[in-house]
């Protein structure tokens, strides 16, 4: 189990309560089965990376604004890994900045897109 990812996933809550978000759904669904109960499978891990690759790009598409900011970090993701599996950081650091250049920054970007959907739907509405 990796605790410190598993526990910070639980931060895609927000936008499921906030704004019945079916991405941060999966997102937390993916996070807690991959994260938390089968960290070690690399199928479960492929199956992550994917789904939540395909977000990305779903949420890129609609909010072109946050392309450069997606692939910047997703840079960061691939530079922690080559670190993580080339052993020059730990297991603990490797979560950490997992955290920081992952969870948050994506978790962030969902927001600002969904607050840019009810932002239209709204004036729609007026």
């Amino acid at each position: 189990m990796r605790i410190f990812n598993s526990l910070s996933i639980l931060m895609y809550t927000y936008p499921i309560y906030k704004y019945q978000s079916y991405r941060a759904s999966l997102i937390l669904l993916n996070g807690i089965i991959y994260h938390a109960l089968l960290p070690a499978n690399m199928t479960m891990c492929a199956i992550d990376v994917t789904v939540n690759f395909f977000i990305s790009c779903y949420t890129a598409y609609y909010s072109p604004k946050l392309f450069i900011k997606g692939l910047f970090c997703i840079m960061l993701f691939l530079i922690n890994d080559y670190l993580f599996y080339t052993h020059r950081i730990g297991s603990n650091m490797s979560q950490f900045l997992h955290i920081l250049t992952i969870h948050i920054p994506f978790l962030l970007m969902l927001i600002i897109h969904h607050k840019e959907e009810l932002k239209i739907i709204q004036e729609a509405l007026h």
